[in-house]
């Protein structure tokens, strides 16, 4: 994954670059197909200091783009925010392809099935149900 660093407004150490570095490194693990990574850090000059750095991230994955906005009084705690979110979103996109069958467990992993058998087979595969019964609910 290729990550960018842009910075507007403000000097950025090699310590946070760094921690934005490693934190957002880490969304690979959720979604494997990110290809590129842009981190916008921006300083703006608010009478709110909640509200005073922003961090902006693009995620490339195959052509769809997620992207989160997040403000904070510190550098750190907007790029933990922004981590947070975008661990949410990946989440939420990759419940949409199971529920679409673009998965891992997708069209193709069973193509004799029903299509109703074969939403539920991979919504409680998904949750790690184990069946006790033989039969389906």
């Amino acid at each position: 994954m290729k990550l960018q660093i842009i910075t507007k407004n403000v000097e950025v150490s090699e310590a946070i670059q760094e921690q934005a570095k490693v934190k957002i490194g880490k969304l690979s693990r959720y979604l494997p197909t990110i290809s590129k990574a842009t981190v916008e850090i921006s300083r703006e000059n608010t009478k709110l200091p909640q509200q005073r750095f922003t961090v902006q991230v693009t995620l490339d994955s195959r052509g769809i783009l997620i992207r989160t906005q997040e403000k904070a009084e510190g550098i750190r705690t907007a790029i933990d925010k922004v981590v947070e979110t975008l661990t949410n979103q990946i989440e939420r996109y990759k419940g949409k392809l199971y529920d679409k069958g673009r998965g891992i467990l997708g069209m193709n992993f069973f193509p004799m099935v029903p299509p109703p058998v074969r939403k539920m087979f991979i919504k409680y595969t998904l949750k790690i149900i184990c069946w006790q019964g033989g039969e389906l609910p």
